[in-house]
């Protein structure tokens, strides 16, 4: 049984060619669990907030900067808490993690747009970090079985630049172009892995 209380208030004014958006989210979780087959039980109750702020400055009428800052929670689905470790093959087992709480994303974004007519052009730059993370564990029971839960990773952080082009070639030529060069790095002391691990990776269409 889970029990969600939320409020929220946004405030938006205009200060000449400055558009300020400001936001908060109240959120109060209540959460009781009990798996009736292994007899386990827990309670949870979580008291949140989640700021959040969005600037916007038109320089031109086609173009326009931008800056903002937003914190997300992302709660565990029913499975993942589940306890109960079901055979996937004879030598894999799955289960939930009955202590697994939410992970939860600060955010922050510097943006450039320009529109005129049937052209546009977007580059984003983002900075995220990332508390209590979701991540599959796999652990050794002896015999050659082993059993795979969900797991708080400790914290990640995460940034890159996302570029987006749109317009027209001709009367009927259209063309759609976007890239993301994107790089992470993952804290993981908790799990018995010494260090940080990144990665830095570029996807486009």
């Amino acid at each position: 049984r889970q029990v969600l209380d939320q409020a929220y208030v946004t405030y938006e004014r205009l200060f000449g060619d400055l558009t300020v958006l400001a936001g908060l989210r109240l959120e109060d979780e209540h959460l009781d669990l009990t798996q009736t087959t292994l007899g386990a039980e827990a309670q949870r109750d979580n008291l949140r907030s989640s700021p959040s702020l969005h600037l916007a400055y038109k320089l031109t009428d086609a173009q326009q900067v931008s800056a903002s800052y937003s914190r997300r929670v992302q709660r565990p689905s029913p499975d993942d808490l589940n306890p109960f470790a079901i055979q996937t093959d004879p030598t894999d087992l799955r289960a939930g993690n009955l202590n697994l709480k939410p992970q939860q994303t600060d955010s922050f974004e510097l943006g450039y747009q320009y529109r005129k007519g049937q052209t546009s052009y977007l580059a984003t730059f983002y900075y995220r970090i990332a508390n209590d993370e979701f991540t599959p564990v796999t652990r050794d029971l002896g015999g050659g079985v082993s059993v795979t839960r969900p797991e708080n990773l400790g914290s990640s952080r995460s940034g890159g630049v996302e570029l987006v082009a749109n317009g027209r070639l001709a009367s009927s030529v259209k063309y759609s172009l976007s890239t993301n060069t994107f790089w992470k790095e993952v804290e993981a002391d908790n799990l018995g892995f010494a260090g940080a691990r990144a990665a830095l990776g570029v996807s486009g269409n």
